[in-house]
């Protein structure tokens, strides 16, 4: 069964419920973005077993019957803006290609505290400044709805991560209108 386009709430009631497995959705994702992402470019770096591992103690904590976070489960990506610990944190830009996350920023922090599996850093316009959706780092990330465009913005990324129906929300910025 595919998950793309399932609104959040409705994934989160469904694995509530146990009629899926945070397992089988991340799966189910990371299959799609690995398929989608050669032509959408949307990830700067996608983390597999980032999201892998959250979904197992996702899952593990449904099968106890634990209270469950309000993102429990749930596939997400982050704008490469926004720091993870120990994942790369380029801003678009080719100067900070090697550059690290040392701590997650509090919207990280919440998100995976709530349960969400993070599934890759989304592409951004370098150091998100610019109004459309590419940068020197990554080159062009394209609408996954029409491939000849751009989401435009500096959340080209993470809007067509929404788009593709590889995540049902994304984190961004908005400093001029990308969200």
């Amino acid at each position: 069964m595919g998950f793309a386009y399932h609104t959040a709430l409705d994934l989160t009631r469904l694995i509530a419920a146990k009629e899926i497995s945070p397992v089988e959705l991340v799966e189910d994702v990371i299959e799609r973005q690995t398929a989608l992402e050669p032509e959408i470019n949307a990830f700067v770096t996608c983390t597999p077993e980032i999201a892998r591992a959250a979904a197992k103690q996702a899952e593990q904590a449904v099968m106890a019957g634990d209270a469950l976070g309000l993102l429990h489960g749930l596939p997400l990506s982050v704008k490469d803006l926004i720091s993870m610990e120990g994942v790369p944190w380029t801003f678009g830009s080719k100067p900070f290609a090697g550059n690290m996350g040392t701590v997650d920023a509090p919207a990280v922090a919440r998100a995976r505290a709530a349960g969400a599996c993070i599934i890759g850093k989304s592409t951004t316009s370098e150091f998100g400044c610019k109004g459309t959706g590419d940068s020197p780092l990554t080159g062009v990330t394209r609408n996954p709805w029409n491939l000849a465009k751009t989401p435009g913005g500096s959340s080209a990324g993470a809007g067509a991560s929404v788009a593709a129906g590889l995540t049902p929300f994304a984190l961004g910025t908005d400093g001029g209108g990308s969200i």
